[in-house]
């Protein structure tokens, strides 16, 4: 657990919390278009969200199922080769889940492959 001054630690209202040397990322939100708090010291900045990333999902139906089928329309583009925005890979997904179990583990620093 972090205790610099000025840099929250978990909160029973939940989100998701990234400690570095220098301050906090703090995600008030299960997901990650949520919004972000940087917090330094004493200081706290919230960042938004860049909107190239929330103008390009689909508007139909709630936030999760919008990114699913951004998700979907990409892979369905790919293996019809017709042009389309990048997407995880399965080896993204590999990576992101050992991350994930490091995380829910609290087994502290972890190498993730490249």
């Amino acid at each position: 657990m972090c205790t610099h001054p000025g840099v929250p630690t978990h909160s029973p209202t939940g989100g998701w919390y990234f400690y570095g040397t220098h301050g906090t990322l703090v995600g008030r939100g299960g997901h990650i278009l949520s919004p972000i708090t940087k917090h330094v010291s004493e200081t706290s900045e919230e960042l938004p969200v860049p909107e190239t990333l929330t103008d390009a999902l689909p508007r139909i139906g709630d936030d999760i199922q919008n990114k699913w089928v951004a998700l979907v329309r990409d892979f369905l583009a790919d293996i019809e080769n017709r042009p389309h925005d990048p997407y995880l890979t399965f080896q993204d997904g590999w990576r992101y889940q050992i991350a994930i179990d490091a995380i829910r583990a609290s087994s502290g620093w972890t190498e993730i492959p490249t």
